[in-house]
């Protein structure tokens, strides 16, 4: 049970890690900022194939959380039941 759970939650980081790293890289690509008279102004480039796929990126590391943490919750609660 408790190799499950660290299992789990390296699971969990490794997909956050791959998240921000994904987000981060879209913003760098796609965002234009520039700062002027103290404000920042940001504009959006022209989207292409490989946003879409930062995206699904995303979404795939959020839905293999979500998995995770459904597996570690079930598990805690037959734990807990039995």
């Amino acid at each position: 049970m408790k190799i499950l759970i660290v299992i789990s939650f390296v699971v969990v980081f490794i997909s956050a890690f791959f998240i921000l790293f994904t987000m981060e890289a879209l913003g760098e690509r796609y965002l234009d900022c520039e700062d002027s008279s103290g404000e920042k102004a940001c504009t959006m480039k022209t989207l292409d194939g490989a946003f879409s796929f930062g995206v699904s990126f995303i979404i795939f590391f959020l839905m293999l959380s979500l998995f995770t943490m459904y597996i570690i919750f079930k598990n805690l609660k037959d734990a807990v039941d039995s």
